[in-house]
């Protein structure tokens, strides 16, 4: 080979690697946006749902002075299977918490897992409001139904 074909080889190896540079660069930046975006969406949905806790607990302190006002307040103290039932559910949400909050630090759980594991959670903390609201206004527990055979 003569000096001027190793010079042209030489330029051609030279952008072939700035060219896999910018092609890593591109790869990397969008994977970058792609779990920037779905870390913003898990956050945005912890944030509705601490809103509508926020919303939900407001809303029982303005109806409660209402209530005293009309002389409805009935103060009837929650059953002991209903403090129990919030108390287990409070520390199952606890552990979908611990295990949400690791699974998103993890960049191998998929993203289905990890939206999956989010919606458990938002239902449970549905439950305990349910709960926490049936206690507090002291609706009693739902008879089990009978069946005939």
């Amino acid at each position: 080979m003569t000096e001027k074909d190793t010079q042209l080889e030489g330029i051609d190896v030279k952008q072939r690697v700035v060219s896999e540079v910018r092609t890593l660069q591109h790869w990397y930046s969008a994977e970058f946006e792609r779990r920037l975006s779905e870390l913003t969406q898990v956050l945005n949905a912890q944030l509705e749902v601490r809103v509508e806790e926020i919303r939900a607990h407001y809303a029982a302190q303005v109806k409660a002075p209402k209530q005293v006002e009309n002389g409805s307040a009935q103060h009837v103290e929650p059953s002991g299977a209903i403090l129990d039932e919030i108390a287990r559910s409070e520390a199952s949400a606890q552990k979908f918490t611990a295990e949400l909050e690791r699974m998103v630090s993890d960049d191998n759980v998929a993203l289905g897992k990890l939206l999956q594991m989010r919606s458990q959670e938002m239902e449970i903390r549905a439950y305990i409001r349910g709960l926490k609201y049936r206690a507090e206004a002291g609706i009693p527990a739902a008879q089990p139904v009978e069946t005939t055979k």
